[in-house]
């Protein structure tokens, strides 16, 4: 499986990270002029404390890339593009458990 965030939740999630001041965040304007159904894996994260070089509540930064569906189907990563985006945890927690949820039978 890959670890994606679905632009849906990446809005959300840069929204956050802009209106709690973290220092790695992308510019909105990029999300809006992606397409819906846009995919981004994560190729990169890590426990950050730090919010403008001052102790802050942890939270997780992010590296991601853009999937790029082939013709032939099936995604590549596209190594051109880097995102960063400091997210919390709640956040973070909620787009690397819907990849790993395997579906619950009903009794």
């Amino acid at each position: 499986y890959m670890e994606v965030f679905d632009k849906a939740l990446l809005t959300f999630a840069n929204q956050m990270a802009i209106k709690l001041g973290y220092n790695r965040a992308i510019e909105p304007e990029y999300l809006k002029n992606t397409p819906d159904d846009q995919h981004w894996a994560v190729v990169f994260c890590m426990l950050h404390e730090h919010k403008a070089g001052k102790p802050t509540d942890p939270h997780v930064r992010c590296m991601l890339r853009p999937l790029v569906k082939q013709e032939a189907g099936g995604y590549k990563v596209d190594p051109a593009v880097s995102l960063m985006v400091d997210v919390v945890p709640e956040i973070f927690e909620r787009a690397m458990i819907a990849e790993r949820q395997p579906a619950t039978p009903k009794a």
